[in-house]
């Protein structure tokens, strides 16, 4: 009942923003709600939003689906997270600009969504495990989580970097399609990665490989960049439109692979318990991925974003390979506090 309850929360509150931001456009105009009304509803349905990508990752596992078709959706929701994200502004903003009361009827769909998801079976719990009781008992288990924080990090500095680098060369027509390139690239390469034949081997090597396969583009657009810093539309829509293509298909292992890479390593946390804790590094990376591209801009100049891009991939890199030790280390209690304790699935309530 815990997500359910969580869920219809989300519904309750979301419906009431709505129907106060409807109002409020009634009675003083389109126009009299403001840029501050439409920030304060933004902000007001981010913070009611459950962590429903890491509710779908365990529900992948509650279906009674097979071992093997449950790892495969897994795999999969990363890239129906980036298509939804993709599709829907591409959707929205052409009504959102006709009449902001379009909201209305987006809130709705939401509140109906809420409803319909909030029926899906709740998670089940794992068998009992053991579980380290100590000073850090539990640490290791974010060690994943703050690791794939960098590759957020590195993907606010990619996007912040592209628009920087257009600006700068006098082609800023072309941000719009350099900022939705990636995304584009991450549909196509995600839903091949999750059609593999044996979708759950070789995670870590897919994830060494997106890695790379971000930074290693990232470094050759950045080097050009640098040495011709004024390159022509053509030569910089192949250098960001199609290179961001190509950033989005090579990284999209990363998405896909991490979480299970990170689950399979930490048995005694059920799916959606250890998925909304590597959700954790999204929003950690994403607050701290504009804050970081801030101040580079303010000392060293906007053109070292895409380098600082390709050394936070680097040390995602870095982190992803010592997990296995930082999780011995940080759980690093004598055996004598190892005691057998049953795990329980906790509701995600995270904002997304």
């Amino acid at each position: 009942m815990g997500v359910r309850l969580v869920l219809g929360f989300a519904a309750a509150a979301q419906a009431i923003v709505v129907a106060l931001f409807s109002v409020g456009a009634f009675v003083w105009g389109e126009m009299g709600v403001g840029v501050i009304g439409l920030a304060a509803t933004t902000f007001l349905f981010s913070a009611t939003t459950p962590g429903i990508a890491a509710l779908a990752q365990g529900w992948w596992h509650a279906l009674d689906l097979s071992p093997e078709l449950s790892a495969r959706g897994s795999i999969l929701e990363p890239t129906l997270s980036a298509t939804a994200w993709t599709v829907g502004p591409a959707l929205a903003a052409p009504l959102v600009l006709l009449s902001p009361l379009a909201v209305f009827g987006f809130g709705g769909a939401a509140f109906i969504g809420w409803l319909l998801v909030s029926h899906l079976p709740d998670q089940k719990p794992a068998a009992k495990a053991k579980t380290r009781i100590g000073k850090v008992a539990g640490l290791h288990d974010w060690w994943m989580s703050a690791t794939y924080s960098l590759y957020h990090v590195a993907r606010a500095l990619l996007g912040a970097g592209s628009t920087a680098v257009l600006v700068g060369a006098g082609q800023a027509g072309l941000v719009g399609a350099a900022s939705s390139a990636p995304s584009a690239g991450h549909i196509i390469g995600g839903f091949a990665f999750a059609a593999r034949k044996d979708a759950t081997r070789g995670l870590a090597r897919a994830v060494y490989r997106g890695l790379a396969g971000q930074a290693i583009p990232t470094a050759v657009i950045a080097a050009t960049f640098i040495a011709f810093p004024h390159p022509g539309a053509i030569a910089a829509a192949v250098m960001l439109v199609g290179g961001g293509v190509l950033i989005g298909i090579l990284k999209a292992p990363v998405a896909g692979a991490i979480y299970p890479l990170a689950a399979t390593a930490r048995p005694h946390l059920s799916p959606g318990r250890s998925a909304a804790i590597m959700a954790q590094g999204i929003t950690i990376g994403g607050l701290v991925g504009p804050l970081l591209g801030t101040l580079i801009v303010s000392t060293v100049g906007a053109v070292w974003l895409l380098p600082a891009s390709c050394l936070a991939l680097l040390l995602c890199g870095v982190g992803v390979a010592l997990d296995g030790t930082m999780q011995r280390i940080l759980a690093g209690a004598p055996e004598s506090n190892v005691v057998e304790m049953p795990t329980t699935v906790e509701p995600v309530v995270e904002a997304a």
